[in-house]
């Protein structure tokens, strides 16, 4: 192998070399703990909690309120995080509780139905102390809802008073069903009605996801994606070299190939 050769197969090394450390670099700059955080853990964490949401009377009428707050926490504070949380658990009903590890990250989740001034103030003194990887609220209002049972159980007792439907077993078996429909109305209405007398809440979701930092395992994918970046790119760039090459040599048959008839018709 002559030295231009050697040369060329150096430089070509060197530039290799300097576009994995350069992606390497821009993946280390732009990587995000917490994406990678929530992909591994938000399938698992909530598996298994509950549905239920308390309903509230408030100055607009009757609404449904939940909350779910995920939460990056430093190893050395995951275990005091969680104990703060409990802390609540005098004063608030625990529907759900987990702890486990995906793919690697411990995570513990904690679903508490707790009064919307005490979760308020749960959520200002955690969003100060550890990093916010997610929040989410959701508010419905049930105004209309209470409005629809009320109308449609006014319209079933009198429905019921009017039934005239013979034989006398059609008529037993017609009033039956309304007033099963109607305690069903009347069960949910109580809801309602206790309602306005507790003070609001609702069903708050904690997450603490332990933070890990950058791992050996998340190191050694940013140093592969950065190699196959530099695969990629240094192949593509192979590929036109070699397309240009071929392209180079037709041109140059063809122009040798012009040059030489060109010859023989001046000599005829």
């Amino acid at each position: 192998m002559n030295s231009r050769n050697v040369r060329f197969a150096l430089l070509a090394l060197a530039a290799f070399g300097a576009f994995t450390i350069a992606r390497l670099g821009y993946n280390v700059y732009r990587y995000d703990p917490t994406a990678d955080l929530l992909r591994t853990v938000q399938t698992e964490a909530l598996a298994g909690a509950s549905n239920e949401v308390p309903l509230n009377y408030g100055p607009e009428g009757y609404y449904t309120r939940s909350s779910s707050i995920w939460l990056s926490v430093p190893a050395e504070n995951f275990q005091s995080a969680q104990s703060g949380a409990l802390d609540a658990k005098d004063q608030a009903r625990v529907l759900h509780r987990k702890q486990s590890r995906s793919g690697g990250t411990e995570y513990a989740a904690l679903q508490i139905r707790i009064s919307e001034q005490k979760a308020e103030n749960m959520l200002s003194s955690m969003r100060a102390a550890f990093d916010v990887l997610r929040y989410e609220e959701n508010r419905a209002d049930k105004n209309e809802q209470f409005s629809t049972l009320q109308a449609r159980l006014e319209a079933l007792q009198q429905t019921k008073t009017r039934i005239t439907i013979t034989p006398e077993q059609f008529k037993l078996s017609a009033s039956r069903e309304l007033s099963e429909e109607a305690a069903q109305i009347q069960s949910t209405l109580q809801e309602y009605q206790a309602a306005r007398l507790r003070e609001p809440e609702q069903a708050l979701t904690i997450v603490f996801i332990k933070d890990p930092g950058l791992t050996v395992a998340a190191t050694g994918s940013l140093v592969l994606d950065a190699i196959w970046w530099s695969i990629a790119l240094f192949g593509a760039l192979a590929i036109l070299a070699l397309f240009g090459f071929l392209i180079w040599k037709l041109f140059q048959g063809g122009r040798d190939l012009l040059g030489k008839a060109a010859r023989e018709g001046s000599n005829v």
